[in-house]
C-alpha cells in the first residue's frame, strides 16, 4: 500500500510526502496528460497572463511547443 510519494524540490533534495498532507485546493492538474500535480514542487509555464503547472520537463516541453493545441484542464 502506497502513503506518500518521494519528491525533488527545486532545490534538489529529495522529500516525503504523505498523501494525508497535501490539501486538495493546492492540487493542480498538468493540462497535457491530466495528472495530479503540486504546483509547490512542479514545473510550470505561464501562457496569456495564466500559469500551468505540469508532472514532468516532457509534458511541460511538448505544451510549450503548441499551447492552443491541448484543451485546458
Amino acid at each position: 500500500m502506497i502513503f506518500g510519494v518521494n519528491l525533488i524540490n527545486e532545490a534538489g533534495n529529495l522529500i516525503y510526502m504523505p498523501f494525508w498532507k497535501r490539501k486538495k485546493a493546492e492540487i493542480r492538474i498538468d493540462p497535457l496528460c491530466g495528472k495530479e500535480v503540486d504546483p509547490k514542487l512542479a514545473m510550470f509555464s505561464e501562457h496569456m497572463g495564466e500559469t500551468y503547472y505540469f508532472c514532468s520537463g516532457g509534458c511541460k516541453q511538448k505544451w510549450e511547443e503548441n499551447p492552443h493545441k491541448h484543451p485546458r484542464m
